[in-house]
């Protein structure tokens, strides 16, 4: 369970499971896969041990991070205190009344919400639904 889709077992916070269906979703994509497949600009980023140490700090939570929309500066993280809440932030806004985006009451909604934005980003952007960086590293 140790690659860029989750964190190190040693830096989740203690009691923590990820959501059946965000497991579901990694299991059905190569351990190599960078983005989240068909959802550009999101990507995978369950690794970023250094986001969930300083949640508590930034946004007075213990927080799991599992997605980025890249050049987006938002961040989604799981809620880890026991429910299915997920985050929606950005870690690198210095003024912190910005940092706190959205909450939503579970991954599927999060998960609505990014297949929405992803839709809007590729009308935006038609020649990023194509890039190969959005299938593999």
């Amino acid at each position: 369970m140790e690659n860029r889709h989750y964190l190190a077992v040693s830096e989740l916070p203690v009691g923590f499971i990820y959501p059946a269906a965000y497991r579901a979703l990694v299991d059905a994509c190569p351990p190599d896969v960078a983005a989240i497949p068909g959802l550009p600009p999101w990507i995978f980023s369950g690794n970023l041990a250094w986001a969930a140490q300083e949640s508590l700090d930034m946004f007075g939570l213990a927080l799991v991070p599992f997605a980025q929309a890249v050049q987006q500066d938002l961040l989604a993280y799981f809620v880890a205190d026991g429910g299915s809440r997920v985050v929606l932030a950005n870690p690198w806004e210095s003024d912190e009344r910005f940092r706190y985006y959205r909450e939503f009451p579970g991954f599927d909604a999060w998960l609505d919400f990014a297949r929405s934005h992803s839709a809007d980003f590729l009308v935006r952007n038609p020649e990023r639904g194509f890039e190969s960086a959005w299938f593999r590293e």
